[in-house]
């Protein structure tokens, strides 16, 4: 039996594409949403040494925090801050729902030797819709998110399909 690389070069080469994008996009979201974290004081309390990144917020896991009559406007920018947090920590999870699970589907579809024409285009809607995703949910798009998530999807059970038709081809 051939080598993978050496039976689906294109594929192999998309699969790589594709994670080394998903993965520097995953990378950049979770450092946003560290900053997001910090400004909306849901770090740990011995956080708060790294006064740089931190600011003036105190860190409190996000438990209230309570203010005087007079800080008000203060409690108000916390519980923004707490809304942009919560926004970037719900991208981070649905990455990790959806995002991974799709390239080792991919990757298995590969493996699978299912047809390498169909796994590089599926590994391109998808990177694509998972890109367009983030961007959509970072920026509050809707119906955007909604498409570009159920793009993705599809092209997860696009590759799923091509990988069993590759399992149970009559080549193996």
């Amino acid at each position: 039996m051939a080598s993978i690389a050496a039976a689906q070069p294109t594929a192999v080469k998309a699969l790589a594409l594709s994670t080394a994008l998903i993965f520097v996009k995953f990378f950049l979201v979770t450092m946003v949403q560290g900053g997001k974290r910090f400004r909306a004081g849901t770090r740990p309390p011995e956080d708060a040494v790294f006064k740089g990144l931190a600011g003036k917020t105190q860190q409190t896991f996000g438990v209230p925090v309570t203010v005087s009559g007079s800080e008000q406007d203060k409690l108000e920018k916390i519980e923004k801050a707490r809304l942009e947090e919560i926004r970037w920590t719900r991208l981070v999870q649905n990455d990790l729902e959806n995002a991974y699970p799709g390239l080792i589907i991919g990757a298995i579809s590969i493996i699978c030797n299912g047809n390498e024409t169909v796994n590089v285009v599926a590994l391109a809607v998808f990177t694509a819709a998972r890109l367009f995703h983030t961007y959509a949910y970072a920026s509050a798009l809707q119906p955007h998110r909604a498409i570009a998530y159920g793009v993705g999807i599809v092209g997860i059970i696009v590759m799923a399909g091509n990988a069993l038709a590759g399992a149970f081809s009559a080549q193996h």
